[in-house]
């Protein structure tokens, strides 16, 4: 009997099984190691695992495709977004895609060029480690400003560095709000400096 002919029942306890020969299991072994001697077709981790491998045959079968089995979800998500290629499009409503944005930055997604990033970090390193003073005292002036603008938003007297941490919900304003403010004043000192740069 062909698969596709069967019900999602039925390829749940066919799929993925041993071939059927004499005295052959009829449920695929369990193999508890996640590790092998090298040389052969596996490899470290999950891939080749016999009891893995059953599992995504029989998912893939019920949903009509491949299946790829992954030990969290966190190891999925990550390697579906860092496995994308540069250029890759993803589609969906106005919502979905903002949302996306938001977590394919969580997840890591942000960093194909950390080549260039860790080039950048190893030369402020050797060359602009006496400049940090200068960035923590423009952090804290920012969050004096934001205090006095938010009373409540933030307490400038917690900023040791050059990360401020804020609570802009008591002075009824969002995050979008604040983000929004700080673009159009982004926009306007770039006006008036006549520069051709343009902040999307």
């Amino acid at each position: 009997m062909h698969p596709d002919s069967l019900r999602p029942e039925s390829l749940l306890i066919s799929a993925g099984r041993p071939a059927r020969s004499p005295d052959a299991p009829v449920n695929q072994p369990i193999v508890l190691a996640s590790t092998f001697h090298a040389g052969g077709p596996r490899s470290y981790g999950r891939e080749g695992n016999d009891t893995v491998a059953a599992f995504e045959t029989a998912l893939g079968a019920v949903e009509g495709g491949r299946a790829t089995a992954f030990s969290s979800g966190m190891a999925a998500t990550t390697a579906l977004i860092e496995g994308l290629p540069v250029g890759s499009v993803l589609v969906g409503s106005a919502d979905a895609i903002a949302e996306a944005r938001i977590w394919r930055k969580r997840y890591g997604g942000g960093m194909r060029q950390v080549g260039i990033l860790a080039a950048a970090g190893r030369y402020a390193l050797a060359h602009h480690v006496d400049r940090l003073a200068d960035d923590h005292g423009r952090a804290r002036r920012a969050a004096e400003a934001f205090a006095q603008a938010a009373p409540g938003a933030i307490d400038p007297g917690t900023v040791q560095t050059n990360i401020l941490v804020m609570d802009v919900g008591p002075a009824g304003w969002t995050g979008a709000d604040l983000a929004a403010a700080a673009l159009e004043q982004v926009r306007s000192v770039l006006s008036e400096l006549g520069t051709p740069e343009q902040i999307a």
